[in-house]
């Protein structure tokens, strides 16, 4: 994922579940293999506790998005599945 699309996506998932969420960090990782900070793409890596309520929530926004969720011992990590690239339509479009 692009970073202006993380922003996004989190802004999303903390709408959405922010209350169900016992959020600690927030960050970006890079993924090796496309690194670089103007077209690299990046993961979600939020170091937080979520319940069976929590991760219900979030489902549904991972969908949409869709979006992987793992976990890797106290941290979830959101990534894009892969052959999905959002695409923004320009302006003369709409």
């Amino acid at each position: 994922m692009k970073r202006w699309e993380i922003i996004d996506i989190l802004k999303e998932i903390l709408r959405a579940c922010g209350n169900l969420i016992d959020v600690e960090m927030v960050w970006l990782r890079g993924i090796p293999e496309n690194a670089g900070i103007d077209n690299g793409k990046y993961e979600i890596v939020i170091r937080a506790k979520f319940d069976n309520r929590a991760l219900a929530c979030v489902t549904p926004v991972n969908e949409r998005f869709r979006l992987k969720m793992r976990q890797e011992d106290d941290l979830w990590i959101f990534s894009r599945e892969s052959g999905f690239e959002r695409v923004v339509p320009s302006p003369s479009s709409v």
